[in-house]
């Protein structure tokens, strides 16, 4: 059985959600509830995936289904840190036409880090 762990830091303008482990048809439904309900479809969302090893088809519709929430309140998903297996995950299926896959640089310009 996969496993999915994810930490959270949220803050006013941005929610980062740090996942480990897998996102497959195991845990889609309980990592894409947790999303909506505790982190909720009112800000830029980041997830940090450096320790983030896997995900099948259920994994990449939860993303889609996540990014397309967040797009239809016009805010938008932020993935970083990913491996060049995920990378390619993204790049194979076009997950990266939805999920902004910016590095690490990038992403503290964005929230302001500089």
């Amino acid at each position: 059985m996969s496993q999915l762990t994810y930490a959270v830091n949220k803050t006013e303008k941005y929610n980062i959600v740090t996942l480990y482990g897998e996102l497959t048809i195991a845990n889609k439904d309980a990592f894409y509830d947790y999303i909506r309900k505790d982190i909720g479809f009112d800000k830029l969302l980041i997830l940090d995936l450096k320790k983030f090893q896997y995900l099948d088809s259920s994994g990449i519709s939860s993303f889609l289904e996540i990014a397309k929430a967040l797009q239809a309140r016009n805010l938008h998903v932020i993935a970083m840190n990913l491996s060049d297996k995920v990378k390619n995950i993204f790049t194979l299926v076009g997950l990266n036409k939805f999920i902004n896959v910016l590095d690490n640089e990038a992403v503290k310009k964005i929230i302001g880090e500089e």
